[in-house]
């Protein structure tokens, strides 16, 4: 797997066409069924107020982490004449685009509940964590506020077991026991949390996933 990449952190990156800065990322959303990141939600700096613009990572020809920019194969206009959203809100837009496939607002996400199968509390969702070469969200980053205080422990998506958006309660397949400190990365989720963030929401730079002491599932 490559270098992983935080969705929080994704927010507020610069976003540069092919003729000049578009503006910069707002928030992104996900395929429910595969948990891959189809579009990126930018506000970007047109004469119109308010003016937001859906990005398909696929039209990205480069991006530079370290730096927080994002770079367009496409010019500003052609940007603007795509999928441009007038709306300021994003109600109107998320209801939109789950009616054609069931995607979700990363932003949304964030806050959501765990339980485990039993219902017994585990934390909330702090972040998701994609691969940056295929915008797939391999992690959910769950805050163990309920287990571990202060710790963060990864879960991948394919734990769910069942999902209440509205309600904001996503219920997974797993318990207490699955987890434990260990040293690296774990075979079975491939990534692992580290330690609680001390940073601005959206502003934590990108990182590699290099071992050190953390939290994973273990495969069972």
């Amino acid at each position: 797997m490559g270098i992983l990449q935080s969705t929080e952190a994704l927010r507020d990156f610069s976003v540069v066409a092919a003729d000049g800065r578009l503006g910069y990322v707002a928030d992104a959303c996900f395929d429910e069924r595969h948990w891959t990141i189809r579009h990126l939600l930018v506000n970007t700096e047109s004469t119109l107020p308010f003016r937001k613009v859906l990005i398909s990572p696929s039209s990205l020809f480069a991006a530079d982490w370290e730096h927080r920019t994002l770079f367009l194969g496409l010019t500003t206009q052609q940007a603007w004449s795509g999928t441009a959203i007038e709306a300021v809100g994003q109600a109107a837009t998320s209801c939109h685009m789950q009616h054609e496939r069931q995607l979700r607002w990363c932003g949304d996400v964030a806050g959501c509940d765990i339980l485990t199968k039993d219902d017994e509390p585990v934390g909330h969702i702090d972040d998701l964590l994609f691969d940056e070469e295929h915008w797939k969200i391999v992690s959910m980053v769950v805050e163990t506020r309920n287990w571990w205080p202060g710790r963060r422990i990864a879960i991948p998506p394919r734990r769910i077991v069942r999902a209440s958006w509205p309600a904001m309660i996503v219920v997974v397949d797993v318990t207490r026991g699955q987890f434990e400190p260990e040293d690296g990365e774990d075979a079975d989720g491939r990534i692992a949390a580290r330690s609680p963030r001390t940073y601005p929401r959206g502003r934590r730079p990108p990182q590699k996933t290099t071992p050190g002491t953390q939290f994973a599932v273990r495969s069972q």
